[in-house]
């Protein structure tokens, strides 16, 4: 039996009162197991805007596409196929399509009674140079 799961989500945050900045703390971040796999925890974004010298700063809008074929295949044993798409922005109104990161995958699943455990496995297929190809996960419940 297969289930095809999707998800869209986005984010938007904005300043209060006399705020200058919105604190890192409250900021979107992308990349990881629940939104975009293939990437590392918090590690997808725009150099120089939600990276700075590749490290993560977080951005003040967001927008992730995830779709998953989930396929059972004996007993409490399941696998997915993926397709996860995302990124974060600093502003809303800088949320562009083209710059939407793209990764799919497969995982293998087991049915507990408090969710499935799940070994993920995300490959990136617009990756720049430097990044590593691949991603794995390890952990308990749904990506999303």
């Amino acid at each position: 039996t297969g289930t095809f799961a999707f998800s869209t989500r986005i984010g938007v945050a904005e300043r209060f009162g006399e705020t200058q900045l919105i604190p890192i703390s409250e900021r979107f971040f992308v990349g990881g197991r629940s939104t975009v796999r293939g990437y590392a925890h918090h590690t997808l974004g725009l150099e120089g805007a939600t990276l700075i010298n590749g490290e993560p700063a977080g951005g003040n809008a967001l927008l992730i596409f995830n779709e998953e074929f989930r396929l059972a295949i004996s007993g409490a044993f399941g696998m997915v196929f993926f397709f996860d798409h995302g990124n974060v922005w600093r502003e809303f109104d800088e949320i562009s399509f083209k710059e939407l990161k793209s990764t799919t995958g497969v995982g293998l699943r087991y049915n507990t009674p408090v969710g499935p455990l799940r070994f993920d496995w995300g490959y990136k297929l617009d990756r720049d140079g430097s990044e590593s190809p691949s991603e794995t996960y390890f952990t308990l419940g749904h990506a999303f």
